[in-house]
C-alpha cells in the first residue's frame, strides 16, 4: 500500500509539475489514487514559494510567477488560454474552441490578466507572506481540480477522462482530508501572518464549486484544459485576495 500510493505521489508529480519523476507505472498508480493530489500540489508549493521567498528577499517578487511556471510547466497555463478563447464564443461553438490548438483573443486576454495578477499581487507581499500564500494556493488548487475530477463527468476522451475513471467520493474525501492534514499544520506554524491557510483554502473550495457550476451549465462536463484554468484561477485569484490583506 505503502508502495503503491508512493509511486502514486510520483505520477502527480510527473503529471503536474515539471519535475522528471513521472513514468507509465507511476501514471497508473497516480489514475488509481489520485486523492494524492494535494501532496504534489503540496511539492510544488515548497519549490515555488522558497524560489519566491529568495526573489522577494531581493524586491523581486513580482518574478514568482516565473518561478510558479518553472516548477508548473505551462500545461495549466495552455489550458487557460483555451478556455479563455472558448468563453469568448457562442455557446454551439464552445467544445470545438476548446480543441482549437490555435490561440485567440481570448486565450491572449486570459493569460495576460493571469501573468499580470499574479506578479503584481506577488510583488505587494511581504517574503514570508508569499511563501506561506504560495504553499498553500498550490495544494488548494490541487484539491479544487480534485473536487472538479471527482464531481463533473468528462466532455470527451482524453487525458482528464483518463484520470476520471477512477474518481469518485472516497478519492475526493481522502484528498480533503490530505488537504487538511497540509493546511492545519501551516496554520498552526505561522500564526502571526496575515495570510490565514485554512480561510485561504476555504475561499479555494468557494471558488471551485462556483467554477463547476459554471462549466457544467456552459459546457456540460470538464477537459483537461478546463480544469488546468481552475489551477490557474485559483492562484491568481488567491494571490490577489492575499496581497489585499
Amino acid at each position: 500500500m505503502q508502495t503503491s500510493v508512493a509511486t502514486a505521489i510520483a505520477g502527480a508529480l510527473g503529471f503536474f509539475t515539471t519535475l522528471p519523476v513521472g513514468s507509465a507505472k507511476s501514471f497508473e498508480a497516480f489514475r488509481k489514487g489520485i486523492f494524492v493530489m494535494p501532496i504534489a500540489g503540496f511539492v510544488a508549493g515548497v519549490l515555488a514559494g522558497f524560489a519566491s521567498y529568495l526573489l522577494s528577499m531581493f524586491g523581486l517578487g513580482f518574478a514568482a510567477i516565473a518561478a510558479i511556471l518553472a516548477v508548473e510547466g505551462i500545461n495549466h497555463v495552455d489550458g487557460l488560454a483555451d478556455f479563455g478563447d472558448a468563453l469568448f464564443v457562442e455557446k454551439s461553438r464552445k467544445k470545438d474552441v476548446l480543441k482549437d490548438t490555435r490561440l485567440g483573443a481570448g486565450g491572449c486576454v486570459s493569460i495576460c490578466l493571469y501573468v499580470l495578477t499574479v506578479a503584481f499581487s506577488a510583488s505587494k507581499m511581504e517574503p514570508l507572506k508569499l511563501f506561506l500564500a504560495v504553499i498553500t494556493l498550490e495544494v488548494a488548487a490541487k484539491f479544487a481540480m480534485l473536487f472538479l475530477l471527482c464531481t463533473s463527468k468528462p466532455l470527451w476522451h482524453g487525458l482528464a477522462s483518463a484520470v476520471m475513471e477512477f474518481a469518485n467520493k472516497r478519492q475526493l474525501v481522502a484528498g480533503f482530508l490530505l488537504s487538511l492534514a497540509i493546511i492545519l499544520p501551516l496554520q498552526l506554524s505561522f500564526p502571526v501572518q496575515s495570510v490565514q491557510p485554512v480561510n485561504l483554502f476555504g475561499f479555494t473550495i468557494l471558488i471551485a464549486i462556483a467554477f463547476r457550476a459554471y462549466v457544467t451549465r456552459v459546457f456540460g462536463g470538464v477537459s483537461g484544459d478546463i480544469t488546468g484554468a481552475l489551477n490557474c484561477i485559483v492562484i491568481a485569484l488567491g494571490l490577489c485576495v492575499c496581497s489585499l490583506c
